[in-house]
């Protein structure tokens, strides 16, 4: 469909300066002019042998791999039959004569076989032109002047022994790269590795005695400074929280039955006794009822926190709603059950007893919580009824419904997540439909705006977001469904421009027009106007950032003798900078010149005074010129030598 064209692979053409991208879905001839028009482009125009070459050689493996009618038939191209002459000629989309250019047809070709055969596509062997029916649904090159402002990867699968069930996404090694447990629905896990969005599998697989339908959590459990693997194993009444425990890097054991729960069938991570550690929850419906259980970080057992007054529910988070320090508990309804509850935070316990949040007379399907309209307020989305949500804001512990909004594909969505998915400082919705798609709806800061469709057909039963290959961006895991045994990644490759001057923000930070300080992919001015970074003195520098002297050792050192100090530093570049010593005990200022190296270097400093003088304390700074060509003075480091 051209719904789902909208995910691209897309590649820098080095002949041109163009980029060139070829669809994941496939569509009309028409139709794929269409979506590279909303690109803002064309489909591809041909204007050399080597460009069609460079073509081939950068995509033939995967359009190969996946044609639609066999390996032999290439994508669309922007050629086109133009019959507004006479004799008709053959035309580019794009409007641009190649006179240098000959076309070059397979053999025997245009041969224009049942009379409509007016649009062109690339063909084995060797890639050269074939015409074919506009009807016929094949995958296009679309060409850009550069890449959309918003775009997704095609999906990279990853295999799994059996049906795949959900996943759990967390930082297993602490090497800032997030890892990923896959579970299945036959009770194997596999753990997989994350080297800057390449991930690999860890081991054999973990297996459960029984199976389970529920997102494991990473959970330190044994409170040894390594994350264990926490899962509900099996269902219904015979459900147990098991662990895996970490043994080592990427080693963990087989699974132990810890606690008998029956009808366990949530987990969450959240420090709910507010003593600096996490705790780990679990949900459980018990004889009709909803009781929920926390295992705190410090606690030698069960404790038994106030229950939802629903028998069964569809989701929740625990989340700290209100923005009073305290992690909230909130859950929507199961079983045609339209009612949102919470349970508040409480200082003299863990939570309060549950109160309605909302309440709707449809039943609740899923739902996600966050800023919406970016008031600081943690809101609500739900999904309502048959093929509807609707954003739910809070002021003040009251949540007022907006209108309803039709769901794009027709369909409920089961799974919902809240993130910033162009770069642009607002919470964008990422939902898993029962259409079996994943949909995203773009936050404009008035309303929330369907976007693309991707993974069409899959189906999801789990959703997760992380910057998996370290770009600043938020990438999408799905859990695909049915018989596919695997999960899919599909990588975010927007291009953001938070500060709004018509430049791709990495290129901003590659050419020097702007300042990345902490290496997040956003420039600084960016990270301040979103209040992601402060700069509390006001010089321009986050405080994160913020360019200091650290110290000069020796420290201290007889005053009446030359000698060889180290002077160190932060956040100062490599370079000549100026340290300049002041104290009330020298007649002027100490001025050297010093070679900061790796935040590092070493200078000479005279004697500062007779040997007969009192001590002398000596403050101190250090001058230099950014990347941009500013000069830059640090604050003032009191008692820096003496």
């Amino acid at each position: 469909s051209s719904a789902s064209a909208q995910q691209v692979m897309w590649k820098d053409n080095p002949i041109t300066g163009k980029v060139v991208g070829l669809t994941y879905g496939t569509s009309s001839w028409t139709a794929a002019e269409a979506q590279a028009v909303a690109y803002g482009g064309h489909l591809v125009t041909l204007r050399s042998t080597a460009e069609r070459n460079w073509l081939a050689q950068q995509f033939s493996s995967v359009w190969t791999a996946t044609a639609t009618f066999g390996p032999g038939y290439g994508p669309w191209i922007g050629l086109y039959e133009d019959f507004s002459t006479s004799p008709s000629e053959w035309r580019w989309a794009s409007s641009e004569v190649t006179p240098g250019y000959s076309l070059e047809w397979l053999p025997g070709e245009p041969n224009n076989v049942g009379g409509t055969e007016d649009y062109a596509n690339l063909h084995a062997p060797n890639w050269l032109l074939n015409d074919f029916a506009d009807f016929q649904p094949m995958k296009s090159l679309i060409e850009v002047a550069q890449r959309p402002p918003r775009s997704w990867s095609w999906p990279v699968d990853h295999g799994v022994p059996s049906d795949s069930g959900p996943c759990c996404i967390a930082d297993l090694d602490e090497d800032g790269d997030p890892d990923v447990v896959a579970t299945t629905y036959f009770g194997a896990l596999t753990v997989w590795r994350n080297d800057n969005g390449m991930l690999t599998t860890v081991g054999a697989p973990i297996w459960m005695p029984a199976q389970s339908p529920y997102p494991p959590v990473a959970f330190d459990y044994d409170k040894d400074g390594d994350l264990d693997i926490c899962a509900i194993d099996g269902a219904s009444y015979t459900s147990v929280l098991s662990v895996a425990f970490c043994t080592g890097l990427f080693q963990y054991s087989s699974f132990q039955q810890v606690w008998n729960l029956p009808y366990a069938d949530s987990l969450h991570v959240a420090d709910v006794d507010r003593d600096g550690n996490d705790d780990l929850l679990v949900g459980s419906s018990i004889s009709g009822n909803r009781v929920l259980i926390a295992f705190p970080a410090g606690g030698t057992g069960l404790v038994t926190v106030p229950s939802f007054s629903f028998a069964s529910q569809r989701g929740g988070e625990v989340e700290d709603l209100d923005r009073d320090g305290l992690a909230d508990w909130v859950a929507w309804g199961g079983s045609g059950n339209g009612t949102v509850e919470v349970m508040w935070g409480d200082p003299g316990a863990l939570f309060a007893s549950a109160q309605i949040l909302a309440s709707s007379t449809l039943p609740i399907a899923g739902g996600a919580v966050g800023d919406i309209d970016g008031d600081g307020d943690v809101d609500l989305i739900l999904s309502e009824g048959s093929a509807y949500f609707r954003v739910w804001t809070q002021a003040g512990r009251i949540f007022y419904p907006g209108p309803f909004v039709p769901i794009a594909d027709g369909f409920a969505f089961h799974r919902a997540i809240l993130r910033d998915l162009d770069g642009d400082g607002r919470n964008d919705l990422c939902m898993a439909t029962n259409g079996n798609s994943i949909l995203t709806y773009r936050n404009d800061g008035s309303s929330l705006v369907y976007d693309m469709k991707l993974l069409e057909g899959r189906g999801s039963r789990y959703l997760g977001t992380a910057d998996f290959d370290a770009d600043g961006l938020v990438d999408i895991l799905s859990s695909n469904a049915y018989s596919l045994r695997s999960f899919s990644i599909v990588f975010n490759q927007a291009q953001t421009d938070c500060n709004g001057n018509g430049v791709h923000d990495a290129v901003d930070i590659s050419v020097g027009f702007a300042v990345d300080c902490n290496g997040n992919g956003r420039p600084d001015s960016c990270d301040l106007a979103f209040g992601f970074s402060q700069d509390s003195n006001g010089n321009g520098f986050l405080d994160e950032c913020e360019p200091t002297l650290v110290s000069i050792t020796p420290a201290v050192r007889p005053a009446f003798q030359q000698s060889v100090v180290t002077v160190s530093t932060t956040n100062i570049p490599n370079g000549m900078a100026t340290l300049t010593l002041t104290s009330a005990a020298f007649a002027t200022p100490v001025v050297r010149a010093v070679s900061i190296v790796n935040n590092a270097g070493t200078v000479t400093l005279p004697a500062l005074a007779a040997p007969s003088a009192s001590d002398v304390v000596a403050a101190g700074t250090l001058a230099f010129t950014d990347a941009q060509g500013n000069a830059v003075v640090t604050a003032v480091t009191p008692g820096v030598f003496t």
